[in-house]
């Protein structure tokens, strides 16, 4: 015999964010705080693929790698990786520029 259960009581109900305003207090990530040592250090990786599709396994272990360390150098624990590359390209521009 099959229990008489209402579908309310079995419907996973999905919360509407549709005019939710985004929290911007959350959303910003830590300065990237990185020396020009550890700037030469991840520079010094080969990072850009020269064989088509994932062939390249050096250069994307490499880019795991940089990602990890610029994790790590920026102080976040919140497993968000967004505009790391973004921050460490202008940080290597400046201090090339710097040079």
């Amino acid at each position: 015999m099959v229990p008489n259960v209402s579908k309310s009581a079995t419907s996973q109900t999905t919360p509407n964010t549709e005019n939710e305003t985004p929290n911007t207090e959350n959303d910003k990530q830590p300065e990237l705080m990185i020396n020009n040592n550890q700037l030469a250090g991840i520079d010094s990786l080969r990072t850009d693929c020269n064989l088509p599709g994932a062939q390249d396994i050096e250069a994307l272990e490499n880019r795991l790698i940089a990602l990890n360390w610029l994790y790590r150098l920026s102080g976040r624990t919140n497993g968000i990786y967004t505009n790391l590359w973004k921050q460490y390209q202008a940080k290597l521009a400046a201090a090339k520029f710097d040079l």
